[in-house]
């Protein structure tokens, strides 16, 4: 599979009743989602940085930063935020409306 990277590059907001067993399914923040408590959400910058947003465990919004790099085999993304640890995500498919990853 080859994977379009020009639409990475915005803020992704979690669409938790579009996941399947095997992914996860994210969409622009202007894509109008149905209400819930709360969304997690990842913002990817061309410079490699990466901004996310998500729920505390005291329902506040928590907020950390990090970078991401594309690893050689172009599916797979690497996400290391500040204190946490480094992710590596594979990028099922991804347009300009639709990210999805594997869980």
């Amino acid at each position: 599979m080859s994977v379009d990277w020009q639409y990475l590059n915005k803020k992704w907001v979690h669409a938790h009743e579009e996941d399947t067993q095997e992914s996860l399914v994210f969409r622009p923040e202007e894509y109008p989602l149905g209400l819930s408590r709360g969304r997690d959400a990842i913002q990817f910058f061309e410079d490699g940085s990466v901004a996310r947003t998500g729920i505390a465990p005291n329902d506040t919004l928590s907020f950390s930063g990090g970078s991401w790099t594309l690893l050689e085999d172009g599916e797979t993304l690497t996400v290391s935020e500040t204190h946490r640890h480094t992710t590596a995500v594979k990028v099922v498919s991804l347009d300009s409306d639709k990210l999805v990853i594997s869980k």
